[in-house]
């Protein structure tokens, strides 16, 4: 009896590895489709990357630069706009469990009066509300802005620059009493977390996630040097001609937009913190997606939904040239990241990498 028991046993294992093993391939294959099918070879570049649990499978497609030959790969570097939120509302959280700030301290605590005085409610917001987009702070990044980027595409913006384009503008609301998305917020909290931490944002990042996390693919724009990203495309002078706008900089490097990342790093910052707590406590993760419990479902520097594919945590990015997205589904134990360097973002393409994580984790 022991040997028919030990055949079908082995049987057992052995369908099960090739189940495991096709189911691989089959996420590979899928992936391989969404690029050949949504990506122009000859187009500006797209990378997608997927993982469930330990596995992770990338794919890639269009060209580094469009007036060349060289195709991106999985592994090429974008700039990641927004998508930088999330990373420095970590780092914010880091120096709170430190005890160097807290987020119930008003703004005004860690900024110089000049900018307190000339930036509605920038005397009277919080941390906290700065971090959740409930400060009622003008938005800088507005049409008197770009045109001084038009003209003076190479300047490099210091936060205090770029600030003064909120200078003088109304309120949105008084602080805590709505929602709206306003990059004004991150530069502000760029600020607060030098003068808390007494060193510069990219060197704060590069000690509390970079380096703890193995991140060797990921690094502040400007600020520091690191490796050659993908051009990037978009009709800027709305001339009906795409323009390449990889050296153009619209505040490369602020805490709104900073990083230049790949794929992988995004997956391994995501799993750091979100699942495996390698650089912030479960408490403090839990407080920043149980921020996000209104109607306006953001957090902490993290877009919160509960729908399809359970509780779903995230952000979007886009810049000049440059779009992309990425979110972790707890329910499916997945990951799923696409950048592109053009505008040509698609919500729908998110669909279809969550997708293909629901069936290969089913």
């Amino acid at each position: 009896m022991k040997t028919p028991i030990r055949l079908l046993l082995l049987a057992l294992v052995l369908l099960t590895g090739a189940s495991i093993i096709h189911a691989q391939a089959d996420v590979q294959s899928e992936l391989d489709t969404f690029i050949d099918e949504n990506v122009p070879a000859d187009g500006p570049a797209v990378a997608a990357r997927i993982s469930i649990g330990k596995e992770t499978w990338a794919a890639a497609g269009g060209l580094v630069d469009t007036s060349g030959s060289i195709a991106a790969a999985p592994d090429a570097h974008f700039r990641i706009a927004s998508m930088s939120k999330t990373w420095l509302a970590v780092t914010v959280m880091q120096l709170r469990d430190k005890g160097l700030l807290s987020l119930d301290d008003a703004a005004s605590k860690w900024l110089p009066e000049e900018i307190t005085s000339n930036i509605a409610n920038a005397d009277v917001a919080t941390v906290r509300q700065l971090l959740m987009m409930r400060s009622g702070i003008p938005e800088y990044l507005e049409d008197d802005f770009f045109n001084a980027v038009s003209d003076d595409p190479g300047h490099a913006w210091t936060p205090e620059e770029a600030l003064q384009f909120a200078y003088g503008l109304p309120p949105s609301f008084a602080p805590d009493e709505g929602f709206e998305y306003c990059n004004t917020n991150y530069v502000l909290l760029q600020l607060i977390v030098e003068a808390a931490a007494g060193k510069p944002m990219y060197q704060v990042m590069r000690e509390q996630i970079f380096t703890p996390l193995g991140l060797k693919d990921t690094y502040v724009q400007v600020q520091e040097k690191g490796a050659a990203f993908v051009h990037g495309y978009e009709d800027f002078d709305g001339d009906g001609q795409v323009d390449d706008l990889t050296t153009v900089n619209d505040g490369a490097g602020l805490g709104d937009g900073a990083l230049i990342s790949t794929t992988a790093d995004l997956t391994r910052f995501y799993r750091g913190v979100f699942v495996d707590h390698q650089i912030l406590s479960a408490e403090s993760v839990q407080e920043m997606i149980d921020a996000g419990d209104n109607a306006d479902e953001y957090g902490i520097g993290v877009e919160v939904s509960n729908g399809q594919y359970g509780l779903t945590l995230g952000h979007t990015g886009a810049v000049l040239g440059f779009t992309g997205a990425v979110y972790y589904a707890q329910d499916l134990d997945a990951v799923v990241v696409i950048l592109y360097g053009s505008d040509g973002m698609d919500t729908a393409h998110v669909e279809d990498l969550l997708q293909i994580a629901a069936e290969a984790a089913q």
